[in-house]
């Protein structure tokens, strides 16, 4: 079986000269720097990471509604029409759904599962890099997204 997460990983890395690779997550900072030692421990593909107080809170009290939402375009030194956000949450596609490119969470259960005897793997990761391909020489990507 090809491990798809290392070959994603290694797609990003050689193609760090349009790809910068930013972890932006809801987690706190020590969470996310156990994971990141796990698959990333060189920081070589993930130089940038912006935790849970880069995100917006969204909160509806009487509807008991909290969510930290993630804003891709309030940073001011990327340029927004290159700038893709891959998250499995849609709520974090409020702020820039042009941007947005839906992906499955990752855990361990999509990697490799057996279904009535049959192996099969998931080529979401995989799908992944041919999607960044199709926009990787647009100067906008975001007709390209919608």
């Amino acid at each position: 079986m090809r491990d798809h997460w290392k070959e994603f990983m290694s797609y990003l890395k050689e193609n760090d000269d349009w790809i910068e690779p930013i972890i932006y997550t809801t987690a706190m900072h020590p969470y996310t720097n156990h994971l990141l030692k796990i698959v990333d421990p060189e920081r070589e593909v993930f130089k940038h990471c912006l935790y849970q107080n880069a995100c917006y809170i969204f909160e509806i009290k009487e509807e008991d509604v909290l969510y930290l939402i993630k804003d891709i375009s309030r940073f001011r030194n990327r340029d927004i029409r290159r700038s893709v956000l891959l998250d499995p949450k849609p709520t974090n596609y409020m702020m820039t759904p042009e941007n947005a490119i839906p992906v499955y969470p990752y855990t361990a259960e999509y990697v490799e599962q057996v279904f009535e005897g049959v192996k099969i793997t998931d080529d979401h990761l995989l799908s992944l890099i041919g999607e960044l391909d199709e926009i990787k020489d647009l100067e906008d990507i975001r007709p390209a997204l919608q």
